[in-house]
């Protein structure tokens, strides 16, 4: 998790909250944090655990890897954007490799 970006994080959870018209002091009191955790984790000056992360997505019903990596698996590209960034940093020797992978995962999935 090196891209990690708890402001992006926090403004994601923060967002949900308010769609859902629920108060810091009501998902703290049942999720049994403080409104003050609450605050910094919404405005990414706090880190969480994963424990707490897994707590709030399930409270607001957020799927972690779209909270964390803005990514939706239930969409079907939702990696495409990862798989461009990391082709990026490949050089043109490395890229024709992946292709060549890529085409035999493509032909043995086919049988």
């Amino acid at each position: 998790m090196d891209d990690v970006n708890l402001k992006v994080i926090g403004n994601r959870l923060k967002a949900k909250r308010k769609e859902l018209h629920i108060t810091q002091d009501t998902m703290a009191e049942q999720l049994k944090i403080t409104t003050f955790f609450i605050s910094r984790i919404e405005n990414g000056k706090a880190n969480m655990s994963l424990s707490v992360l897994n707590d709030l997505c399930q409270y607001l019903d957020l799927d972690m890897a779209e909270v964390v990596r803005g990514a939706n698996p239930s969409k079907e590209n939702y990696l495409d954007e990862d798989v461009a960034k990391k082709l990026e940093q490949l050089s043109p020797k490395q890229k024709e490799m992946i292709l060549d992978i890529m085409d035999t995962f493509i032909n043995h999935s086919k049988d």
